[in-house]
């Protein structure tokens, strides 16, 4: 999971090292597989976090301009779902 911050640089957290994500109101929270320790990240001071196995800037590049096919993805707070040409909502409806 890469997050783009909007000012700064980019950090990347390996989703294997995580027990569960949380998506609040403001803020993305990491919990950590093996203490549980918990890291807030605040979604204002973000413009992408990208789901991609893909540790490829370029990767980032295009995801913060227009996701890539098959990719979930976090646009004004909210989680979409990009599948070839459609992108959908979080309950799988198309959205324009």
């Amino acid at each position: 999971m890469r997050f783009v911050p909007v000012a700064g640089e980019e950090s990347e957290v390996a989703l294997n090292t995580l027990q569960k994500v949380v998506f609040t109101p403001d803020s993305v929270v990491l919990i950590a597989a093996k203490d549980g320790t918990q890291t807030p990240l605040y979604k204002y001071d973000y413009q992408a976090i990208v789901f991609t196995e893909s540790s490829s800037h370029e990767a980032i590049e295009q995801a913060t301009e227009r996701p890539l096919p098959g990719m979930k993805f976090i646009r004004d707070g909210q989680l979409f779902i990009r599948l070839d040409e459609q992108t959908y909502d979080i309950l799988g409806n198309k959205i324009k």
